[in-house]
């Protein structure tokens, strides 16, 4: 496995280091080891016994020629104004300069320390997959929840609605399909990348997602395999860390080659008898179910009323992985509201 570059920033303005730490772990997450400081005597505890770090971003404030005797390949001080004098003999970055631009100099005057670690970087593009054998079990509710989670957890996240009427874009500000009908016509065009064509409609809340289309399926004269299409599309252009996809309860060639292509898939069922039952009867007609895959969620769960799933005549088919608690005015909550939800926190972890 390749060694992570170690990465400190240290600053005792917590909010202005955020951004900083939100770019970086989406950018390189699984690629460097990131610490924040923003505490003044934590800063000295930490540098108390000799460190190794790679780069060093620090605040004017905290810099001192003490750091010399640590071995560490790039200093970067953090200065109030940008016509300081260059007195301090180090590589200076006005704090207040754009987090883009303070990225880009790190890493282009970083290059020795960051070669053996960024050199083989390429996205690996996660699909996940949201299925039920029942309609309103909360599928979307989940699917934009999970969205909004894993966007908060600094992953570029495309969500989209795999169902032959769209109706997720309720719960989104910006509800206005797709209206060119000659992307339509396109779309239904075997040779015409699905990617080249829709990366510019692509709208963006907490995460980006593929507008509504104004109408069904059948009206735009379009398949069901559209949505394999495209997310085999995105896939390839490693453009996300997740691609969610929000499917309808139908199961048939169409569904099963979405969830072939899938890397999770989460099958969410309730409580109720008729969700356990729907279930029961949808595995029977699946394979693989035992694999690490497929995730069994019983969503809008209320440990007051009666849970049909462990219940003899439907345990012995499934068991359930986890449990998203019942949302209380799950209609009124936003994108932002969803994210914050425990139970949903709990299954994006899942999913990272």
């Amino acid at each position: 496995m390749d060694k992570k570059a170690k990465i400190v920033i240290a600053d005792l303005d917590f909010d202005y280091i955020m951004p900083l730490q939100a770019r970086l772990a989406k950018m390189y997450y699984n690629q460097v080891e990131l610490e924040i400081i923003t505490d003044k005597d934590y800063y000295k505890e930490f540098l108390s016994s000799p460190k190794s770090i790679d780069i060093l971003l620090v605040s004017e404030e905290l810099y001192d020629n003490s750091l010399n005797r640590h071995k560490i390949d790039n200093i970067f001080v953090l200065v109030e104004n940008d016509d300081n004098d260059k007195s301090l003999n180090q590589n200076l970055l006005y704090k207040y300069t754009s987090v883009k631009e303070i990225l880009n100099i790190i890493f282009s005057k970083s290059k020795a320390s960051l070669s053996y670690n960024t050199k083989s970087i390429t996205r690996k593009t996660k699909v996940i997959l949201v299925f039920s054998a029942s309609g309103g079990v909360g599928k979307t509710t989940l699917s934009l929840g999970l969205s909004a989670c894993l966007a908060k957890n600094y992953r570029s996240v495309l969500y989209m609605e795999a169902c032959r009427l769209n109706t997720f874009h309720y719960f989104v500000s910006d509800k206005e399909p797709i209206a060119t009908n000659d992307v339509y016509a396109k779309l239904g065009m075997d040779d015409i990348p699905k990617y080249n064509l829709l990366k510019n409609y692509l709208k963006t809340e907490l995460f980006s997602y593929v507008p509504p289309f104004k109408a069904s399926l059948m009206s735009l004269n379009l398949n069901y395999d559209i949505f394999e299409k495209i997310a085999v599309s995105f896939k390839k252009s490693n453009e996300f860390d997740c691609i969610v996809i929000d499917t309808d309860s139908v199961f048939d060639d169409y569904k099963a080659r979405l969830l072939e292509i899938a890397d999770k898939v989460l099958i969410v069922t309730k409580q109720t008898k008729s969700s356990a039952f729907a279930l029961k009867q949808l595995i029977v007609n699946m394979s693989g179910l035992n694999s690490d895959k497929y995730i069994i969620v019983c969503n809008d769960f209320c440990k007051d009323s009666e849970n049909a799933v462990i219940l003899p005549e439907y345990a012995s088919s499934f068991s359930v992985n986890e449990y998203v608690n019942h949302i209380e005015n799950c209609e009124t909550k936003t994108l932002e509201n969803l994210s914050e939800e425990d139970t949903i926190k709990r299954l994006s972890f899942l999913m990272i």
